[in-house]
């Protein structure tokens, strides 16, 4: 699901100028396509997830659309920054949680709490794709819990016994 996430996020950039990809504290390889394409609309911000969120809402105030990627631990670390610099701004931010974590500790579970910001969980790659174009078009914040799925191998989902 996540890497339906990643492909999308390239589509959507390369019909949209204006898409912006943030990314916290995780492996950026996942972000290669995009990074490699639009260079100079990708943000490394490391292990400072909270600026990250300032810099999304500053980005997406002066009419981009930023999408900041992280754990799904994302929305706990920067409720603060999410909800004075995101939410009160009613700022077109797509944060996305990426990644398995226990519901207590993700944004699913914490930003119920911002009346400002949607909340979408897609259940598979079809909808990791759905969720991203639903959340970029938008007006205002929209927190992704785009989970990982196991994809059977081959033998595996065919039923066949590889042994």
């Amino acid at each position: 699901m996540i890497d339906a996430f990643a492909q999308e996020l390239v589509t959507l950039a390369a019909a949209d100028p204006r898409v912006v990809l943030l990314v916290g504290d995780m492996d950026v390889h996942l972000f290669e396509g995009f990074r490699s394409r639009f260079p100079d609309r990708f943000y490394d911000c490391g292990a400072a997830e909270a600026s990250m969120m300032g810099v999304a809402a500053g980005l997406s105030l002066s009419g981009l659309r930023p999408v900041a990627c992280s754990s799904p631990f994302v929305a706990m670390r920067c409720l603060d920054q999410i909800r004075t610099e995101i939410c009160d701004h009613w700022a077109p931010v797509v944060i996305a949680g990426l990644g398995a974590a226990p519901a207590s500790c993700d944004g699913a579970a914490v930003l119920p709490m911002l009346q400002e910001i949607s909340i979408i969980a897609p259940g598979d790659a079809a909808e990791a794709r759905l969720a991203l174009r639903t959340a970029l078009s938008q007006d205002g914040p929209t927190y992704l819990r785009v989970e990982d799925t196991f994809e059977p191998p081959p033998d595996l989902a065919s039923g066949a016994n590889p042994a």
